[in-house]
């Protein structure tokens, strides 16, 4: 497997109704790529929990919620999650201000955790950088770190 194609097994595969198989053996499995972040196209949270809706199984505590998701303006196919996937800090270039607001952030097992609200959109996205710390971004100071109330959240 890539290193895409890890990344994809390990934060989208987890519960996807089109295949919930490794990348290379999944039929529904098509890599996205737009700059630096990647994803499976045809990712579809499947795993549903009563009460809260879809969550995204392979994802952490506090950014395992799928939430809001727009189109992405542009895209002839809409999207149907909300995962931007990195494979490193190195060229990343996010337009995180007002209307791309980082609220949400994790350091955990080598990888930033970044969720993004779209207050204008009504959206979020996920971000996950491997490699990333907080501290890498200067727009993500007033970002709320998820491991100082992990616990408190369900």
């Amino acid at each position: 497997m890539t290193s895409q194609e890890e990344m994809i097994a390990e934060f989208q595969c987890p519960g996807c109704t089109s295949g919930c198989a490794p990348p290379a053996e999944c039929e529904w499995y098509k890599l996205k790529e737009e700059g630096q972040q990647f994803s499976c196209r045809n990712h579809s949270a499947g795993t549903i929990i009563s009460g809260i809706g879809s969550i995204y199984l392979g994802m952490p505590k506090g950014f395992d919620r799928v939430g809001a998701i727009c189109p992405k303006l542009g895209d002839p196919e809409n999207f149907r999650h909300n995962i931007r996937l990195f494979l490193s800090k190195d060229g990343i270039v996010h337009g995180w201000n007002f209307c791309n607001v980082p609220v949400w952030v994790m350091e955990k097992d080598g990888f930033l955790f970044v969720r993004t609200y779209m207050p204008r959109l009504n959206g979020s996205f996920i971000d996950v950088i491997k490699g990333a710390k907080k501290s890498d971004f200067p727009a993500l100071e007033k970002a709320l770190d998820v491991a100082t109330f992990i616990d408190d959240i369900d």
